[in-house]
């Protein structure tokens, strides 16, 4: 396939759509393995034809990294305006006796359309600690 081939395959819309079934799959905890299937569905609803490229796993994943680190550059945003923050975490163990501890900040933020600053919770990270002493937990970064 050449280079003008792939262009035209991929335009804006196709790679919006590519970029969407990430988030998609990986917000409502779906293996990625659906990617191809999902996307070819999209762009044949759309009247277009089943993808050709970028289809397989490695691009839902990849695509999924960017669209969390858009995200969580947002919440570093947000949390810089902020006069205030907070950690919060919770320990559990799963079913396999892993110890695990997820982890949530909490910040002022101001509300677009009336300027009031309100407490916003956000999800941060879920990690599973070497041990529970504080070195091992703050290697990790948020």
């Amino acid at each position: 396939m050449t280079s003008e081939a792939t262009h035209d395959i991929l335009s804006d819309h196709s790679i919006w759509i590519r970029i969407h079934a990430a988030w998609y799959l990986a917000k409502e905890d779906i293996a990625m393995t659906k990617f191809g299937t999902l996307i070819d569905g999209c762009l044949v609803l759309q009247g277009q034809n089943p993808a050709e490229c970028y289809r397989d796993d490695r691009v839902a994943w990849e695509s999924a990294v960017v669209v969390a680190l858009h995200f969580r550059k947002g919440l570093k945003d947000h949390v810089k305006q902020s006069s205030y923050f907070g950690i919060m975490v919770d320990e559990m163990t799963d079913t396999s006796v892993n110890q695990q501890l997820i982890i949530y900040i909490k910040f002022l933020d101001k509300n677009q359309s009336d300027g009031r600053w309100e407490t916003v919770v956000e999800y941060l990270n879920l990690i599973s600690p070497e041990n529970g002493t504080a070195g091992s937990i703050t290697v990790y970064s948020f």
